[in-house]
């Protein structure tokens, strides 16, 4: 796999014999690649994601201010301390 024009991973398949691989099987193996490629992918990010949200929670835990944080509709969503005991 050649990601940002540098290869990535290399998956093999053997078979203890030689044989010739017909289009279906070779377009299996595509697949198959594509997938696992998706899913370490999507493991990264939610890996990247769970840092981010520790690194979030521990400043808002931790801040000597009050802090929060709203949705689009304007309703708070997480608040710290700080902000929990200025409105009781």
């Amino acid at each position: 796999f050649v990601t940002e024009g540098r290869l990535a991973a290399v998956l093999s398949v053997q078979q203890s014999s030689p044989r010739a691989w017909s289009e279906a099987e070779v377009r299996l193996i595509c697949e198959i690649a594509d997938r696992t490629w998706a899913t370490l992918d999507r493991a990264r990010f939610e890996e990247r994601m769970a840092e981010s949200e520790a690194l979030l929670a521990t400043f808002m835990e931790n801040a000597p201010i009050g802090m929060h944080l709203k949705d689009a509709a304007g309703r708070y969503i997480r608040i710290n301390q700080e902000v929990a005991a200025a409105y009781g």
